[in-house]
């Protein structure tokens, strides 16, 4: 894939993991560590019906902007092709779109981030 035509994606969850890659892309695709400021995990419940195979545990952990700008949040970067960023909007859930965030690094990155309404 040529560089350029890859979208950088901070994931701490489901798009970093092998086996969801896999699933998802039929294939795996790049990842880098990274961190972003100001965000928090909260956990929420994943309700029965919506457990996927791929899922570890019952619940998903959500990132939501913290008060404390000291807060991060560590995941990785995974870099997707226009078609499999398609892919990745298609699968999250309705509450979730996705945002630029800047990383710790200073580079920009896409980030899936709970909806306003």
């Amino acid at each position: 894939m040529h560089p350029q035509t890859e979208l950088p994606v901070f994931s701490y969850g489901a798009l970093a993991r092998p086996e969801f890659q896999r699933s998802l892309f039929n294939e795996l695709v790049a990842v880098e560590p990274a961190r972003v400021r100001g965000f928090r995990l909260e956990r929420v419940p994943i309700p029965a019906e919506e457990l996927l195979p791929t899922d570890r545990e019952p619940f998903r952990s959500v990132a939501v902007p913290a008060v404390d700008q000291d807060s991060a949040v560590d995941g990785f970067v995974v870099r997707l092709s226009p078609t499999q960023i398609k892919l990745a909007d298609e699968f999250e859930a309705p509450e979730y779109q996705r945002g630029v965030v800047v990383l710790e690094d200073g580079s920009r990155a896409w980030m899936y981030l709970p909806s306003d309404g």
